[in-house]
């Protein structure tokens, strides 16, 4: 092959290659639905916005913002933070966390690491997946 054919096979090749790119999303069924950013099911820290409260007598509680900033308290101490989400699962990076002994208080964000979401009900679990509390938008 001469230098002019493979440079000429080279060009060839990285045109194609970006011609490839700008192809259709579309599924074999004809439609995009499979799209992640359109998927029904694909949460964001945006859908977690508000507070989420576990039930009396228990005490604890998240409160997120749309940004991914959490904050929030166990009963006794406060915790605060930043949330990444990927499908139902919200995983906590929590940056602040107070460490007070409370008398009475059988809940512990201290270890807080993630929580699965469904619907209106949050389940927290701790960095080695044990769960916590059950906590419901209010």
């Amino acid at each position: 092959m001469t230098a002019r054919s493979f440079v000429t096979a080279v060009v060839l090749l990285v045109a194609a290659s970006a011609l490839s790119g700008c192809a259709s999303s579309q599924n074999a069924s004809g439609d995009d639905s499979g799209d992640a950013q359109s998927s029904p099911s694909a949460m964001s820290p945006a859908d977690l916005e508000g507070e989420w409260r576990a039930e009396a007598p228990d005490e604890a509680r998240l409160s997120f913002d749309a940004d991914g900033a959490v904050r929030g308290t166990d009963g006794c101490n406060g915790v605060s933070g930043t949330t990444t989400v990927s499908g139902d699962e919200v995983t906590f990076d929590l940056d602040l966390s107070t460490l007070r002994a409370c008398v009475g208080v059988t809940t512990s964000f201290s270890q807080l690491g993630s929580a699965v979401v469904e619907g209106d009900v949050m389940m927290t679990r701790t960095v080695d997946g044990t769960e916590i509390v059950q906590l419901r938008r209010q």
